[in-house]
């Protein structure tokens, strides 16, 4: 009997690190969850308030390098006052959407960041509060100019069943915070020209996300629901036909956290 004991503590040890790494790495979370979660992408609304939004190509090699189960690409466009603010929606494995983040696609796209990367916080109508990361990328035109755009990113990780309020923000740790959900909604806005130049806490992008966060919401938070019985899962839309600037609507690449060790991993992928 004592001879065996060893052996049944070892098989409890591995049986017991093999649940929590499980849950840890949401082993157990059903996949039929993440495509319920990328369902929901297809009734984001092209109208919303005065804005107007018009669809942006994305090609296949864009998508798999972001790990895009569904999207959303789009330049929305207010007509009263002709501001446009990029968005590019996704929703995938965080071990692409939690560390695909624009540092990397800019660089590989001629841009260099203008400024340090910070956060930046918006306090919605309902109270709740999303913060964002923000950064000022620029690379220089044929003609001798300067292009800047940028961008805010945030994050909402779906939990199945809670029922609780989307929440999205920038986490100080992406990957012990964000790093092994299943499916993990990554959200950018962006503006370049003049818009890019001003400060980030009075970018139009900012006034845009709230209106957009605003009717979204609704929509994204039965993620934080139960899949709906006899749900056969997500159908990925049509590529649309009219295109974006492909920077300002789906800047994809790597990078996580405020800290650089956290990007030292990472590889560059086309955005």
């Amino acid at each position: 009997m004592l001879r065996v004991l060893p052996v049944v503590l070892a098989v409890l040890a591995i049986a017991t690190l093999t649940v929590v790494q499980g849950f840890y790495t949401e082993r157990w979370v059903s996949s039929e969850h993440a495509a319920y979660s990328a369902s929901l992408l297809n009734k984001v609304p092209k109208q919303i308030g005065e804005w107007e939004g018009t669809e942006s190509e994305v090609d296949d090699d864009t998508l798999e390098t972001a790990g895009a189960d569904g999207y959303v690409s789009r330049g929305y466009t207010n007509p009263s006052s002709g501001k446009s603010v990029g968005v590019w929606l996704i929703v995938g494995h965080a071990r692409d959407t939690a560390r695909h983040t624009p540092d990397v696609c800019y660089r590989a796209s001629g841009y260099k960041p203008a400024e340090s990367q910070d956060r930046q916080y918006l306090t919605l109508d309902d109270g709740r509060e999303v913060s964002f990361f923000t950064n000022l990328f620029e690379r220089q035109t044929p003609a001798g100019g300067m292009e800047r755009q940028r961008v805010f990113w945030t994050w909402f990780k779906p939990a199945e069943g809670s029922g609780e309020p989307v929440t999205w923000f920038a986490p100080k740790n992406v990957r012990y915070e964000i790093g092994a959900a299943p499916a993990l909604y990554k959200l950018y806005f962006t503006v370049s020209g003049e818009e890019a130049n001003k400060p980030p806490e009075d970018s139009v992008a900012l006034d845009f996300a709230k209106t957009f966060i605003a009717a979204t919401d609704p929509i994204l938070s039965k993620a934080n629901g139960e899949v709906p019985p006899g749900f056969q899962g997500a159908e990925k839309p049509d590529p649309p036909a009219e295109a974006f600037p492909p920077s300002a609507a789906h800047p994809d690449d790597e990078s996580t956290d405020e800290s650089t060790d956290e990007s030292a991993d990472d590889e560059s992928t086309a955005g």
